[in-house]
């Protein structure tokens, strides 16, 4: 019984996340109608030519260059969607130029995956790349790459139109464009400080990088059937925490199911039925599926997988042993996601809190001397403590940031998130208290309190004075300076969000200290 009930929790909580929506997602009927001309127009003119082996890769190209969401003003839409055309017909063309060169074409696959995190990159180039590879569609390699630039330029006039992608943001005012080689400077510059700190993007990029392209060797080692397909599972599942990418991985794969049983009943009842009425088939599924990725993601492969299939089969006979293919190739790729994500790099936030609380600590200290430098002078410092405000407002957020990091891990200690939950609330009620107006700083009798607490803070600068002035001595030390200043209410609340502060970098280092010894155990064990 006991089982029972705990396997329908588990299988409650897989359907909540499965149905979970997509923030504030809309389904926009008028995008749905784009994409069946996305899909549909590509065909239409295959089938009028007597190509329809070209027509469908068209129509793939289109397909993928549609999943584009443009925004901002119509300058900003413009070049967001010729950023992303130009980007799938170059990965495309670097697909067709490497196929014969598994050794190129895994060093570009590598080179692309390090660019994902970006935004004017994304993953679909590198699925326009793992489809470039493949000459196996009926359509010599030039013809290719050209079907795959014409094909993104057609989506992205679609996008422009503002009946299909949406109205056009009111044109703004633009900084002054900056050139190439300044564009290039900044961004390297950018990866370097991603680099250098280890941040969660740039191990995500190198985590894919690395297990996409052991994969594709794998791939071209035992050559499985439709084996890019898995591929394109890993790129598409694998983000940069594990939280993320296992909620990807429920989503997906139980659209994947779903559309594959429904792919595997349309290929059976269309098979011997004329090309009209397959593209018409394909154009609804792209109406009904591109909606719904806004909306929620798990939707979306109900329906993109049977219009993917019944694209294939325009160039080759497909059944449902195809649709069952694609769903175990997607979900070796999914696992190979997780998998990666577990153990490749995984992150470990919890060993960057004590310099974290140490950082935030210090930017009180910093309020609490201003604050008081300027009332001995008998002057208030508007600048001065806007300039404080903003790095605790830096610090604080930093820490909120590392909250978020940690609830997003696959491992992490239950109680170190409400401990810088409180610790980031008593910040701001110490900013707060200190952000106060000139005519009330003058009224404040005794700097010296304030001078006593911020000591106090700026005292347990690191994990070893912590230990060796231990914090029931520090938190005496305060009560004792609170004595001082009872007669004023305002430093009776600084010293209580003082001491709570102090509390909470006492609970936060111990955890950060037990994390980094279990750790050390479990390297020594294996």
């Amino acid at each position: 019984m006991a089982d029972w009930a705990e396997s329908s929790g588990k299988t409650r909580r897989l359907l909540k996340i499965y149905l979970s929506r997509e923030g504030n997602g809309r389904y926009s009927w008028r995008l749905g109608i784009g994409a069946a001309l996305a899909i549909g127009a590509p065909l239409a003119v295959g089938i009028c030519l007597n190509r329809t082996a070209a027509g469908a890769v068209a129509a793939v190209a289109a397909w993928l260059a549609y999943l584009t969401v443009p925004s901002g003003d119509t300058r900003s839409r413009a070049g967001t969607l010729a950023s992303a055309a130009l980007c799938n017909s170059v990965a495309t063309m670097i697909g067709a130029l490497t196929a014969s060169r598994p050794d190129l074409t895994a060093i570009a696959m590598a080179l692309l995956a390090l660019l994902v995190p970006l935004s004017a990159v994304g993953t679909i180039p590198l699925i326009c790349l793992v489809l470039g590879t493949d000459q196996g569609h009926g359509v010599d390699p030039v013809m290719h790459y050209w079907l795959f630039l014409l094909g993104p330029v057609w989506a992205a006039v679609l996008l422009f139109i503002p009946f299909f992608g949406g109205p056009h943001a009111p044109n703004t005012a633009r900084a002054p464009r900056r050139s190439i080689k300044a564009w290039l400077s900044s961004n390297a510059t950018s990866l370097r400080v991603s680099a250098m700190q280890g941040t969660p993007q740039f191990r995500f990029a190198l985590r894919l990088a690395v297990c996409f392209v052991l994969a594709f060797c794998m791939v071209r080692l035992f050559a499985p059937a439709h084996a890019d397909w898995a591929l394109i599972g890993i790129v598409t599942t694998m983000r940069p925490s594990w939280r993320l990418t296992t909620r990807r991985v429920i989503k997906r794969m139980g659209g994947q199911i779903l559309g594959a049983a429904m792919a595997a009943a349309l290929l059976a009842s269309l098979q011997g039925s004329p090309e009209v009425i397959v593209i018409i088939v394909i154009a609804l599924c792209g109406t009904l599926a591109r909606p719904t990725r806004s909306v929620n993601y798990g939707f979306w492969p109900v329906f993109d997988v049977p219009a993917m299939l019944l694209l294939l089969s325009l160039e080759s006979p497909m059944s449902w042993v195809d649709a069952l293919e694609r769903v175990g190739n997607n979900a070796a790729g999914a696992l190979i996601a997780i998998g990666a994500t577990a153990v490749l790099w995984p992150d470990r936030e919890e060993r960057k809190i004590i310099e974290r609380f140490a950082a935030l600590r210090a930017s009180c200290a910093d309020f609490l001397d201003e604050m008081t430098t300027c009332t001995e002078a008998g002057l208030a410092s508007p600048t001065a403590r806007t300039r404080r405000a903003l790095t605790l407002a830096a610090a604080i957020a930093d820490l909120e940031l590392a909250r978020q990091r940690l609830s997003e891990q696959r491992v992490y200690h239950a109680d170190l998130p409400a401990v810088i939950e409180a610790a980031t609330e008593e910040a701001k009620r110490l900013c707060s208290i200190i952000d106060l107006d000139g005519e009330r700083d003058t009224a404040i009798p005794r700097c010296q309190c304030l001078r006593a607490l911020s000591g106090l803070l700026r005292e347990v600068g690191n994990e070893d004075e912590l230990t060796r002035a231990p914090l029931a001595q520090l938190c005496q030390q305060a009560d004792e300076q609170a004595v001082r200043c009872a007669q004023n209410d305002w430093h009776g609340a600084t010293h209580d969000a003082v001491v709570s502060l102090l509390h909470h970098t006492s609970r936060a280092t111990q955890i950060s200290r037990d994390t980094r010894r279990s750790s050390r155990m479990i390297r020594a064990r294996a």
